[in-house]
């Protein structure tokens, strides 16, 4: 019996151990691959949700950078009391649309605007040399 005992709080506390272990690891959603239209060329790169992080390589030159996403919070008060609701409410409201900036070694910047819906993205950028690009996820 004294076994038992001896065990249960051992196996009761790998438990919690492990429990704590999970809650602090964070999971990074995986990238979602995208490419720059520019005629017939198509330039492959990476949008990183986990991060905000955005890279891709245009004609042999590599592009790195970030996008925001365009978020708001709400707050509402109630005039009056009603029974069974809050007097006070918020509300997080997130877009579906993004603005990146990615540069180059040599300083070209990339400036991208998008709208994205899970898996798939649509927008255009611009080069700072005036080249226009189709940004487009899944590419196919």
């Amino acid at each position: 019996m004294t076994i038992t005992v001896l065990r249960f709080p051992r196996v009761l506390g790998c438990a919690l151990a492990l429990g704590l272990l999970s809650a602090c690891v964070t999971v990074q959603p995986p990238p979602l691959p995208f490419g720059l239209a520019q005629g017939n060329q198509l330039y492959n790169g990476q949008i990183h949700p986990g991060d905000h992080h955005m890279e891709v390589t245009v004609a042999g030159k590599n592009f790195e950078g970030f996008y925001i996403q365009s978020n708001s919070t709400a707050f509402s008060q109630a005039l009056w009391p009603r029974r069974g609701f809050p007097n006070d409410t918020v509300t997080n409201i997130s877009s579906n649309a993004a603005r990146a900036v990615m540069t180059a070694a040599d300083g070209e910047r990339l400036y991208c605007d998008f709208m994205f819906e899970g898996n798939r993205a649509l927008g255009e950028c611009k080069s700072s040399t005036d080249a226009n690009f189709q940004l487009l996820a899944p590419v196919h």
